[in-house]
């Protein structure tokens, strides 16, 4: 209860921010609005485990399953968002995001919200790039070319370049995630350098990785 009741106060000091934004401040992007305003229940990846959501009542969605917002317009959404009134089940809690954001704000915040879902697949593009950035890049490089500040001392097999026309991952992800899993080595006779992740990484965040490769 007293983490539940700290964390409300921070969402209602960060209203009073918004709230007291000057004529002509530059307004804050949907990634920084969700991040402010959503992560702390929704999880900043989207996927309800924020760090109040143990302490909400209500079941906190998951905005990765394609079938949380299928068949709601934006419309829909943002008008339970902006309630204040009439059945508590079908108004936002634990607070109306009108009191903190314009409508217009809102609407990119649902536009980003949309975007965490890949259909078929329950994947965080942004969670994979989290790890890809902490993990991956010093030997594949930070624009995923093979260019990382190591690539050059792993020998003849260097670090596979995603941005390569001819390396295709749409319909191969079995594929990857078994070199990702136990190591290129062993899984297509690879470099021994690409070692195993499985030990490391769950296979939710081995597929998040490689849902993020694809943005190469």
């Amino acid at each position: 209860m007293r983490t539940l009741i700290v964390m409300m106060a921070a969402l209602i000091l960060a209203g009073q921010a918004f709230a007291e934004k000057k004529p002509g401040q530059v307004e804050l992007d949907a990634v920084e609005l969700y991040d402010s305003l959503c992560s702390v229940c929704h999880g900043k990846y989207g996927r309800g485990n924020g760090a109040v959501a143990a302490h909400i009542e209500v079941p906190i969605p998951d905005f990765t399953l394609a079938a949380t917002l299928e068949g709601k317009s934006d419309d829909e959404v943002v008008s339970r968002l902006l309630s204040t009134s009439g059945d508590p089940a079908k108004r936002h809690s634990p607070m109306p995001m009108g009191n903190v954001i314009d409508e217009a704000e809102l609407r990119a915040t649902v536009a980003y919200i949309r975007g965490m879902a890949i259909p078929g697949r329950h994947v965080s593009i942004r969670a994979g790039q989290d790890l890809y950035n902490s993990l991956c890049w010093i030997c594949h490089g930070i624009k995923g070319d093979g260019r990382g500040p190591v690539a050059a001392k792993l020998g003849e097999k260097t670090p596979r370049d995603f941005t390569s026309s001819e390396f295709k991952i749409q319909g191969r992800e079995a594929e990857i995630n078994r070199v990702i899993s136990i190591g290129a080595e062993d899984a297509i006779h690879g470099s021994k350098y690409m070692i195993e992740w499985s030990s490391k990484l769950t296979q939710q965040q081995i597929n998040d990785i490689i849902e993020y490769l694809k943005t190469f």
